[in-house]
């Protein structure tokens, strides 16, 4: 797993650079899986978009996974947590 990273051109003049991360595991903040690796990326970005699955095919509580997201965050450095963020609902249909 890797982060992938995309150019966005709203014009010649104006573009930004996207970057999706595949996702973070418990324990991330403290190396587990490419934890580290994926938090350091985060720190590089000027906002977040947390995309969350309401019906999660494993089952798992969408509000659970969210908290999971951002106690990693909080562990890995108060000023990533701080970043702003847009929360966003993906399969609600």
């Amino acid at each position: 797993l890797y982060p992938q990273l995309g150019i966005v051109s709203l014009s010649p003049s104006r573009r930004f650079v996207i970057a999706d991360i595949p996702g973070l595991v418990p324990g991330a903040s403290q190396g587990k899986g490419l934890g580290i690796q994926f938090l350091k990326h985060l720190s590089r970005t000027t906002i977040l978009l947390h995309l969350v699955e309401i019906l999660p095919v494993d089952g798992s509580c969408p509000a659970e996974n969210f908290l999971a997201i951002e106690n990693e965050l909080a562990a890995f450095s108060e000023e990533l947590f701080n970043k702003p963020r847009w929360l966003v609902f993906n399969k609600i249909d």
